[in-house]
């Protein structure tokens, strides 16, 4: 299992607390309601990380490299 596939889930809860006007504690940071954009910015990162990662487990390409001369 890869980090962000492990921190994923961490992130969906913080969401939930949040949305709830609960705080949340992750990383020795208190994350509050005015983190809320912060959150939800980095559970949307670890989405599509998870989801290229799926994909390259099946033998598709997500991406493509540049070439820089």
């Amino acid at each position: 299992m890869s980090t962000a596939s492990e921190l994923l889930p961490l992130y969906v809860e913080a969401e939930k607390r949040i949305l709830k006007g609960q705080s949340f504690e992750f990383g020795g940071r208190t994350w509050t309601g005015a983190n809320l954009s912060e959150i939800r910015r980095e559970r949307e990162r670890l989405e599509r990380r998870v989801n290229a990662e799926k994909q390259a487990a099946k033998g598709r390409r997500t991406h493509s490299l540049a070439t820089f001369k």
